[in-house]
């Protein structure tokens, strides 16, 4: 049996009839008044899913500014920050959005922890147990699952602090729980390959592969795979 709408947290297509979605194991709900979701925010999430990011920014920018002020709502403002985030959207962009979407859903905690990790990310300088970090590591205390808290903190002890060890598990939690975030898979195809994991990289690089839209990068990922 499946719902009507998709997991506002991970966005599964269908969760078990206990209202349970079975990857990311938050409750799903249909809304107070049982309709369908917004098609808008269907074929968002359609795009995304399927590892179109960039018809997945395309149509979000479009509904964002839109007259239908849908930064209103809960499950598109979490959709589109996942979609800003994995972009490569300024930090200034990100965290003016959630502001505005936290202002009209302050009890919404999952659009706060989006604004925490948002700010956390612009707050990661060079060096070790600064504020950024911190705020990252005790948001994935709380949401072990949370894959976008482990790029921002994995991507930063991997490229900034040169720490591969350190950066591995972040990693790894990234492209488990965010199967089709690009540059997570990048990333950790990268640190699979200094420690000699070349197996595992060139898993993860032929995924790369078939996600790229763009054919200089598709071609780039094809001579690194083919060059382990």
């Amino acid at each position: 049996m499946s719902f009507d709408l998709n997991c506002s947290n991970c966005g599964a297509p269908s969760g078990p009839s206990v209202g349970v979605c079975p990857y990311c194991k938050t409750i799903a709900t249909k809304n107070s008044k049982g309709k369908p979701e917004n098609p808008t925010i269907t074929a968002i999430r359609k795009a995304y899913s399927e590892g179109n990011i960039a018809k997945a920014l395309q149509l979000a920018s479009q509904a964002e500014h839109s007259k239908d002020q849908m930064y209103a709502n809960v499950r598109f403002a979490v959709l589109y920050a996942k979609i800003l985030l994995e972009t490569e959207a300024p930090s200034s962009k990100l965290r003016g959005f959630l502001s505005q979407a936290v202002l009209a859903n302050p009890e919404a905690p999952e659009l706060s922890e989006w604004l925490e990790l948002a700010i956390a990310k612009s707050q990661l300088v060079k060096g070790l147990e600064d504020l950024g970090e911190s705020s990252l590591k005790n948001i994935l205390r709380r949401s072990p699952r949370n894959g976008h808290a482990g790029f921002v903190l994995g991507a930063h002890f991997f490229w900034e602090e040169k720490s591969v060890r350190t950066a591995l598990p972040y990693l790894e939690i990234a492209a488990r729980e965010c199967p089709n975030f690009l540059r997570a898979l990048a990333c950790l195809a990268s640190a699979y390959t200094e420690i000699g994991a070349i197996p595992q990289a060139k898993a993860l690089l032929k995924k790369c592969i078939t996600l790229e839209t763009n054919q200089n990068m598709k071609t780039f990922f094809k001579s690194q795979h083919d060059r382990l």
